[in-house]
């Protein structure tokens, strides 16, 4: 007898079965290499045990030499012997083995017919045999083959595996002998009556196989399970490992967008610093080419003196030689010397008395009056980004106005030095809402009380109207607030003063497109805000007929009274003038508190008080 071996890709090195350690398995706990036949039901013809990973490769080798090799018979039969090797990848690598199942069958009949299957699970180190010849095999093979197993020889052939498997194929082969087949009938249901036949019977070896089906279809759902879960397990860590991944790259865009605004902030300031630069490079060219016109004006008027010092010295030397020449007694000195003697007590005094020091000071400062620009207008308004929506003519009608924009109060007083104004009535000043986010309130509150005072004493006559910051969108509100208070202290220091708090700014929503710049709601409330403080009131009155002039107002005492001529008491003194260029005072009160216009008596009676007033203090 001969057997017909069908194969895949057998690895004759045995490396891909080898695996470092066993996965867990929630199977039916089985022994070590040893046969419990009552673990299983015995009409599931199943039976398993468990090895370790060191000789789980000599059991495979066994099982491939002892069953996969030819075997002869001596009686010249041509019944054959069939075995096929079957082998399952691993999943997660193709280099492993996870499952080898060998089928034993016999051919020569009209079907072949499966008598053992072996299944062996590398990655567990499980070893299943089912089929209806599990328990021949078990008594005749499983001792023998754990005998080659523990010689642990390295080299084995398919003669010294396949030492008496003769027997165990004669056993399986044979026809059974009635009290075999009634020994195993009452072993497998002691009630059962003896049937000789039913062995033989079709539906039998059917049922048979079904349930070796069955067993199979168990072993292979149980190991699916397994995999199952370990993939399960597995793609729980990696979506752990994902999600944190996810939470380090959410802190890091994080990080980036702060690390983003930090260089927009340091980008802008840079910008601010460029434009200064640029300024300062202007200011030391205007400076440099200043001097230099200074020293080409300053260096004729030295020549024309020293040509005047050496004449001077020649007509003194003339008058005391005639002298000399009137007296014989005296001898004549040398020309020479006496030249050099006159010349050095004439120059020691001329040298100082025509030479004035301050010439370089006077014409300096003729130059800088020279290179003022003069500005001719009733009203200067200096005001920041907040007030490049002005309309002059609308904001203060009937006067000659002119718009400068300051950006922070530092260039507002440098505007009011460059410039030259010219019989200017009234300077409305809103300025500091970029210096808040560079300087402390303290310096800014010093550089505005600066730039009134030097409006107070370049023009005492002007009116001043101190506009205080503006909401803000951001934390520096209430640096912003604060400054506002220090403001309106600071501008009842000086007279003709009047600040203009937006109250009513800070109490509406919605005024702002940025942190800090007003949208059209916003800039309307700013202008009629800045308009009522411009006319001395709060509220417009309701019906009331339009003016073609600003509403007067009374200076508040000890403010310079305006220039009135005066008049007798019997002529009707014009008050059109007055009533035109006094400041407007800020009222504080219902709309019936203000001043209404008076009758021609009343008028009159004013004037002629007014100019008795202004006689007193002249």
């Amino acid at each position: 007898m001969a057997s017909s071996v069908a194969t895949c890709n057998v690895d004759l090195n045995f490396t891909r079965y080898k695996y470092e350690e066993f996965k867990n398995t929630k199977a039916r706990t089985v022994p070590y290499e040893d046969i419990d036949y009552t673990i299983y039901k015995p009409s599931a013809n199943c039976v398993a045990f468990l090895t370790s990973e060191d000789r789980i490769i000599h059991w495979i080798k066994i099982f491939y030499y002892r069953y996969c090799g030819e075997i002869n018979n001596q009686d010249g039969e041509r019944q054959l012997f069939k075995s096929t090797w079957e082998e399952q990848l691993a999943q997660n690598d193709s280099s492993k083995c996870e499952k080898i199942t060998l089928i034993l069958s016999l051919e020569g009949k009209k079907t072949d017919e499966n008598l053992i299957t072996i299944i062996i699970y590398c990655s567990t180190g499980r070893i299943q045999i089912q089929g209806r010849s599990m328990r021949a095999w078990g008594d005749n093979e499983f001792l023998t083959i754990k005998k080659l197993v523990d010689l642990d020889i390295d080299e084995i052939s398919s003669n010294t595996a396949s030492k008496n498997l003769q027997t165990f194929i004669e056993n399986i082969t044979q026809t059974p002998t009635k009290e075999t087949r009634l020994d195993e009938v009452n072993e497998m249901s002691p009630q059962a009556t003896p049937n000789p036949a039913g062995n033989s019977n079709p539906a039998c070896e059917e049922s048979v196989i079904i349930k070796t089906n069955v067993a199979n279809l168990e072993t292979n759902f149980v190991s699916f399970k397994q995999d199952i879960l370990k993939s399960y397990e597995e793609i729980k860590k990696d979506m752990k490992k994902k999600d944190d991944e996810i939470e380090i790259l959410k802190k890091r865009i994080t990080s980036l967008e702060t690390l983003n605004e930090l260089l927009k902030k340091e980008n802008a300031d840079l910008t601010n610093i460029s434009h200064k630069q640029k300024q300062l490079e202007k200011k030391v060219s205007n400076a440099i080419t200043l001097c230099k016109d200074l020293k080409q004006k300053t260096v004729i008027p030295p020549s024309t003196e020293e040509s005047s010092h050496q004449i001077v010295p020649a007509e003194s030397t003339t008058e005391p030689t005639s002298t000399m020449e009137s007296k014989p007694t005296q001898p004549n000195p040398p020309l020479e010397t006496h030249l050099i003697s006159t010349i050095t007590t004439q120059n020691k005094f001329s040298a100082f008395d025509n030479e004035s020091p301050d010439m370089p000071n006077s014409l300096m400062q003729t130059q800088e009056k020279d290179s003022l620009t003069e500005i001719k207008a009733d009203t200067v308004i200096l005001c920041d980004s907040n007030g490049r929506n002005i309309n002059p003519t609308l904001l203060c009608p009937n006067s000659t106005t002119k718009y400068l924009k300051s950006p922070t109060v530092e260039q507002a007083r440098e505007i009011l030095d460059r410039h030259k104004f010219i019989e200017p009535k009234t300077f409305i000043i809103h300025c500091g809402t970029n210096d808040i986010e560079k300087l402390p309130t303290d310096n800014i509150s010093k550089q505005m009380k600066s730039l009134l005072s030097s409006i107070n004493q370049k023009h005492p006559q002007s009116r001043i109207i101190l506009s205080c910051l503006l909401p803000r969108d951001d934390n520096l509100l209430q640096k912003a607030q604060d400054l506002n208070e220090k403001l309106m202290k600071t501008a009842k220091e000086f007279p003709n003063t009047t600040s203009v708090t937006h109250a009513n700014l800070f109490q509406s929503t919605s005024i702002l497109y940025d942190k800090k710049h007003l949208n059209d709601k916003g800039f309307r409330i700013f202008a009629k805000n800045l308009k009522s403080a411009y006319y001395g009131t709060h509220q417009k009155r309701a019906n009331s007929k339009p003016k073609p002039y600003p509403h007067p107002a009374i200076r508040p005492y000890p403010q310079p009274l305006p220039s009135i001529p005066l008049h007798h008491p019997s002529r009707n003194p014009s008050t059109s003038n007055y009533h035109q260029h006094s400041p407007q005072r800020a009222h504080n009160g219902s709309p019936s508190n203000m001043m209404r216009p008076l009758n021609g008596n009343a008028n009159l009676k004013i004037a002629e008080l007014m100019n008795f007033l202004h006689g007193l203090l002249q």
